[in-house]
């Protein structure tokens, strides 16, 4: 007998456990001021799965039904040992002290086997052992290690003066065997203007903060055994005998890969004035990240396609602005509005240190890093229009181009096209911003936000790939062009070929990514303490919240922040009821 929830010919299963198996913390008070912290976290969680195709299933019906198995199981222990001294002094002055270790040990590992064959489909994937032919089964192992020192120190006086210093210490498993450690010092400071004697006549500032800070992190993101010259299995037959062979990973070992560091600069003021009616705050900000972790790419002659890196330096400056009003306040209404900025300016600084025949650094282009230049762009030919009739094509840095086709930008004017004709588009945008708000009037409320999006290209290969429909054979039901002909001599697609697709389409692909959105809107109301209190009710609330309500953008697809193909964001609306006894 079978679950007759299941579709027997495509059924699914999926089991998850969660154990906590230790979670231990507690403070000890050594002597007066120094106190020690332990924290300690064993976990497990275990997935089980299997998949079913069944005998009349479209994938299953040519090997009598497939079916997989898997399990897989995660494993995360820490560590923590925290020992702090804290004392105060007289006149305002307070000092503390923190000194800190831990371990932190992640492993993940999978057993899967699959099998093909089978007399019916009652059992699903639990008749596994009854089938005709079994594959291979599979194992795969990952761990990942951590220790960590710390020793931090914070002074503080009178709530006016606040300083801290600090420096952390790691060390990462994932790196290599001369460079898992890495030191990370950091130091800030903070000034409370409106504290000092001479602010504190002044009513109509509430709130003035200074703020500086220094430091560095760093990036562990990588794979375990990246570092190790990894190897892939493939099947052989010698003779009459199955046989398992490997070959080198097509990604070059580096067994000198290190931390990249990241070493930022912040500068802050915060504020607030009229009791509370005007406040936010404003932030600079400088961060330098060297020897970045990247997949450079390889000629394919070495053997190889790609190496992990670290690699040149990037450059981030920006600005971030934060404003919230408070326009209305009084006891019937009450009105608020947060607006945010923020932009960023981002180039390479260093590549890897190789220079060109005029002695400057040189670009990587075939990984479209070029010195000075942001490190997210496309580098490509520049749609320029359609070749009509009455242009003098022949003249043109196009000669062989006929009327109808795409026209390429002559980017370094030189009256002829090349690869020195690609330009840089730069993918993200040139800054972000939101306006969101919220009114409340005799237990009514209501609140949207809207978020914008300014400048950056994205590109869609739902105007370039064949199988999307940009082809421009004009065979297929895909993106609807405004084709160029004779009688319609437009200037945004080529002419329809139903032999290839037209030379240059791929840059019909890129497309302005700036977007407005309204992100969500709720509408509520609190129901008064006088009617609920018959029904014995502490509080009631009717709400509908409505997300991903309105957007404007030019892009073509399911959405200017969805990958082409993607599954499509949803407009989702939610109505609930909020009730508490």
């Amino acid at each position: 007998h079978f679950n007759p929830l299941w579709d027997i010919n495509n059924a699914e299963s999926r089991t998850e456990t969660d154990r906590l198996l230790i979670n231990v913390f507690g403070d000890w008070k050594i002597v007066k001021g120094l106190t020690y912290r332990l924290n300690a976290s064993l976990s497990s969680r275990s997935v089980d799965s299997g998949s079913y195709l069944g005998i009349n299933h479209t994938s299953g019906q040519n090997t009598q039904g497939k079916a997989t198995v898997t399990r897989s199981a995660n494993f995360d222990y820490l560590l923590e040992n925290i020992l702090t001294y804290s004392t105060e002094f007289k006149g305002g002055h307070s000092f503390d002290a923190t000194l800190m270790q831990s371990v932190n040990y992640i492993t993940w590992k999978s057993i899967s086997n699959s099998a093909t064959g089978f007399s019916n489909d009652d059992l699903s994937y639990h008749a596994l052992a009854s089938a005709v032919e079994h594959g291979v089964p599979t194992y795969e192992l990952s761990e990942r290690k951590m220790l960590s020192y710390l020793a931090r120190a914070r002074y503080n006086y009178k709530d006016r003066y606040l300083f801290t210093a600090a420096v952390r210490v790691d060390g990462s498993s994932v790196f290599g065997p001369n460079n898992k450690y890495g030191v990370f010092p950091s130091a800030s400071f903070a000034w409370r203007a409106n504290e000092e004697s001479f602010m504190r006549d002044v009513e109509w500032i509430s709130n003035l903060k200074l703020r500086a800070s220094f430091g560095q992190v760093g990036n562990q993101g990588i794979s375990p055994y990246t570092t190790l010259g990894l190897a892939d299995k493939y099947m052989y037959e010698f003779g009459t005998y199955p046989m398992v062979g490997y070959l080198p990973d097509t990604s070059l070992p580096n067994p000198n890969l290190k931390w990249e560091t990241s070493t930022s600069t912040n500068l802050g003021l915060d504020f607030g004035f009229f009791y509370g009616r005007i406040g936010g705050s404003l932030e600079f900000y400088n961060t330098d990240t060297s020897d970045l972790l990247v997949n450079k790419s390889l000629s394919e002659s070495t053997g190889y396609k790609s190496q992990l890196v670290n690699m040149g330096r990037v450059n981030n400056k920006g600005v971030e602005v934060t404003l919230n009003l408070l326009p209305i306040k009084n006891k019937k209404i009450e009105w608020n509005v947060d607006l945010t900025f923020a932009k960023n300016w981002n180039k390479i600084v260093k590549i890897d240190g190789s220079v060109d025949e005029n002695g400057k650094p040189k670009n990587d282009i075939n990984n479209n890093w070029f010195i000075g230049e942001p490190m997210n762009v496309y580098y490509a030919y520049q749609f320029d229009g359609i070749w009509q009739l009455n242009d003098d094509i022949a003249s043109s840095h196009m000669p062989d181009a006929k009327p109808g086709a795409i026209k390429i930008k002559d980017a370094n004017g030189d009256g002829k096209l090349d690869d020195t004709d690609r330009v840089i588009m730069y993918r993200d945008p040139k800054w972000i911003g939101t306006l969101s708000t919220g009114i409340s009037y005799w237990g009514f409320d209501l609140s949207a936000e809207l978020y914008v999006s300014y400048g950056g290209t994205r590109f869609n290969s739902y105007l370039t790939d064949f199988n999307q429909g940009g082809d421009m054979t004009a065979k297929r039901n895909g993106v609807r062009r405004n084709y160029w002909t004779t009688n319609n001599p437009s200037n945004e697609a080529p002419a329809p070929n139903m032999i290839q697709a037209p030379a240059y389409i791929t840059s019909l692909g890129y497309q302005d990514a700036s977007f407005v959105r309204l992100r969500n809107v709720q509408i509520g109301y609190n129901f008064p303490q006088k009617l609920i209190k018959k029904a014995a009710m502490q509080s009631l609330r009717l709400y509908a919240t409505f997300t991903n309500v309105w957007t404007y953008t030019k892009v073509i697809g399911y959405g200017p922040e969805q990958t082409p193909g993607s599954y499509p964001e949803p407009r989702t609306m939610l109505f609930g009821l909020n009730v508490s006894f």
